[in-house]
């Protein structure tokens, strides 16, 4: 099974134990909006994260699945009826553009007036294999200078297979050594209040912000 067709069936099944039903903390507590520019949220799901960014700037999600997009406009009841847009589906309302397609098929064009990235569940919902292959084309198409926000799990891979996957900080200083400032904010563990981790046998887990800028 591929990557996409993975998530696609857990949003089918409804096994959404990535989901957080509530804005991320770590977003709340560290996240500096801009006066301008757009926010890409990449592999944004159904996240309240969204509405949370609205509130400051203009926000542009990309999710490949069909029904996150669907859940999250019935859910927040917003009126977003969807449009075809190039390889995407537009789903859009004040502050927000949702596409709801491959991340792949993001072009330059599409993300011209972004100025920052917010990635809570992108990077540790692919596969070490396909990390590279994704910040690189990320880092193809978005204009510069940029800020990337980046928040992480890492834990050890002997005790636990992902998803989410371990990305330790050495990965995130090798996947993004082209960056002219990787800062860690913060990196604490939460295994305490994680019990569904220990329950798969993980022992202590991990959760890093970082701010990271590329020129």
């Amino acid at each position: 099974m591929t990557n996409d067709n993975f998530w696609l069936e857990k949003w089918e099944k409804n096994e959404l134990g990535f989901h957080l039903p509530q804005v991320h903390p770590l977003l709340k507590r560290y996240f500096l909006a801009k006066q301008s520019g757009t926010i890409l949220v990449p592999l944004c799901g159904k996240s309240l994260d969204l509405l949370y960014l609205m509130q400051y700037q203009p926000v542009l999600g990309v999710e490949l699945s069909t029904l996150a997009c669907e859940q999250f406009s019935h859910e927040n009841k917003l009126d977003m009826t969807p449009e075809k847009s190039g390889a995407f589906n537009r789903y859009h309302t004040q502050q927000l553009d949702l596409l709801q397609g491959n991340i792949f098929d993001l072009k330059h064009q599409d993300v011209l007036d972004c100025g920052q990235v917010y990635d809570r569940a992108a990077l540790i919902a692919l596969p070490q294999s396909e990390r590279k292959n994704y910040l690189d084309h990320l880092f193809s198409i978005l204009p510069r200078p940029i800020e990337y926000w980046l928040i992480t799990l890492d834990y050890s891979q002997t005790e636990m297979a992902g998803p989410p996957y371990s990305v330790a900080p050495d990965e995130v200083k090798s996947l993004f050594q082209s960056a002219s400032r990787i800062e860690c904010l913060s990196r604490k563990s939460i295994i305490d209040k994680e019990p569904a981790f220990s329950s798969r046998g993980l022992k202590d887990l991990f959760e890093t912000i970082y701010r990271i800028e590329l020129m």
